[in-house]
Order: structure tokens, then sequence, then C-alpha cells
């Protein structure tokens, strides 16, 4: 059976998403943000980043998602705390090369992807810290701080309220 619609390229879904959003995206930041699509589908099959697996569906939860709040920083310096595969913070930092982002992720394997993906697309702007907020560690001072699903509020707020 056919599905009803169409299936969008995933260019065109990109675009049509960003379109939807209001951002304006460059073609060289497009290919750089499908070109990290393209080795996190990699690296997934083998390192389990994500537990989506269809690229369609990576396109709306992790890239449109984590560039949905791209129009409300504010400031240089942010923080991603746990991180993950990037959310939103690799993401954000891909398409806005001014800004100088931190990600927080404790787990080698994520961390070990997150090298890989810095050092394949040249992102300059982008440092890792591998280690657990939790124990207290200084990362100094940051214009703002983002995160998807790491703590609830009660328990995140406190950590990062330096």
């Amino acid at each position: 059976m056919k599905p009803l619609l169409p299936a969008l390229a995933l260019p065109d879904q990109l675009q049509r998403g960003c379109d939807a959003l209001g951002l304006a995206l460059e073609q060289s930041q497009a290919e750089l943000l499908l070109a990290y699509l393209e080795l996190l589908l990699k690296w997934n099959s083998a390192y389990n980043l994500t537990a989506v697996r269809d690229p369609a569906q990576m396109v709306t939860r992790h890239l449109l998602d984590s560039l949905a709040i791209a129009p409300h920083l504010r400031g240089r310096d942010i923080i991603d705390v746990g991180t993950g595969a990037g959310f939103p913070g690799l993401v954000l930092g891909a398409v806005c090369p001014d800004l100088q982002v931190t990600l927080v992720e404790p787990r080698a394997k994520r961390v070990s992807f997150l090298r890989h993906i810095i050092r394949t697309l040249k992102l300059t702007n982008i440092r890792i810290v591998p280690e657990r907020l939790e124990m207290g560690m200084d990362l100094g001072f940051f214009d703002g701080v983002t995160s998807r699903a790491f703590a609830e509020l009660a328990l995140f707020l406190p950590l990062v309220e330096p």
C-alpha cells in the first residue's frame, strides 16, 4: 500500500521546517546539518545514540526541534547540558558560527561521536566537556543554558544557576 502523502526529500523537509520557524538557512548551513544527520544515521546503528531511526523523523525531532530556539538566543556563549548526540547545542553551533557552544556530555560513546562530528564538519566554535554537571564542576560564565531531557526542573535549575 502506498502512503497517502509522498515523503519529502530531506533537504526539502528541512527547508520547509525552517521556513515554518521563520529561519533563513544558507545552503551551506543546510548541507552541514544534512551531513551531520548522515553521520548520525551511520553511527546510530552501532552506538545507539538516539531512539529515532527514521531520517525524516530525525529532521523534525532533532534538527528542527533544536533550531526552534535559535531566534531566542541571546549572548555569545551558551552551554548545552546533557547534549547526548548534540541536541540542541551542536545543531545551534553548526548554523550560528559566531556562537560559542560548550557541550556537556559524560558518556564516552557520545563524546567520541561528538568529537568526530566537530572534527569532520570543522566546527571550531564548539567544545566538549566530558564530565557530569552534577559533580559540581566550574564551567565559568555563560550567556545561556540549553538542555533537552536532562532532568526535572527542580534538579536542573540549581545545577545551572551559577
